[in-house]
């Protein structure tokens, strides 16, 4: 029943934005310029839709999945899941910076779900950015035997009392995204939950603008093959 109420509460609001947009243009009576912004309204939000049904999904599943680990190149995972969330940064206007050491070793970890909770950190970090700034931060470099991972925005923050509360299921920062409305809860949930099972390490720094969040992942004793 929470997740229900959860689920509804979330999905109702982009799709007020659409019916909204969609009347207006229904009435035939608006200009070119706001026709277009109107359909990149209904765009926007549906793609939240889309995204918040597969955080819905993922939610049922993460603490569910035996992962299979294999030798993995953080590099190219880093980049498929800045590809992922690129047509949805670009909309809101959005700037990664991204700087990786040279030669990264292989990781230990699965592909598909590595870049989940990479596109989940890239999601969080845009939902809490505030409106003067559009830049994310994507580092990673060898730490000992483990590959550190790090995705800074210069957010609103995390607040000391939310720290445990983010990660629980539909947890979510007292203060609420300034730039993109609806955020379910859910991303870092389940971010948290396929870390445990990549058996990686998953924490946050909050900083005086903005949060880093870590990720360190086992070093792999062989090199990948794909």
């Amino acid at each position: 029943m929470e997740l229900v109420s959860a689920a509804a509460h979330d999905l109702k609001t982009p799709l007020v934005f659409i019916k909204s947009a969609a009347a207006q243009l229904h009435l035939g009576s608006l200009p070119p310029d706001q026709q277009v912004r109107q359909l990149v309204r209904i765009e926007q939000s549906a793609g939240r839709l889309l995204t918040l049904i597969d955080s819905l999904i993922g939610s049922t599943q993460a603490d569910q999945r035996q992962l299979m680990l294999e030798p993995v190149q953080a590099e190219q995972v880093i980049y498929q899941a800045l590809e992922d969330i690129a047509p949805y940064a670009q909309e809101l206007g959005f700037n990664f910076n991204v700087r990786l050491s040279r030669h990264l070793p292989s990781i230990l970890s699965h592909r598909l779900a590595l870049r989940r909770v990479l596109f989940n950190l890239l999601d969080n970090a845009i939902k809490y950015t505030q409106d003067n700034s559009r830049d994310i931060d994507i580092r990673a470099r060898r730490d000992r035997d483990k590959v550190r991972i790090t995705v800074r925005d210069y957010g609103v923050g995390v607040r000391r009392s939310d720290l445990e509360q983010i990660w629980r299921l539909f947890g979510r920062a007292a203060e609420p995204a300034t730039t993109v409305p609806g955020s379910s809860g859910l991303g870092l949930y389940i971010a948290s939950s396929l870390s445990r099972n990549l058996s990686a390490e998953l924490d946050l720094k909050t900083l005086s603008r903005g949060t880093s969040f870590f990720l360190r992942l086992p070093v792999a004793s062989q090199l990948s093959l794909f």
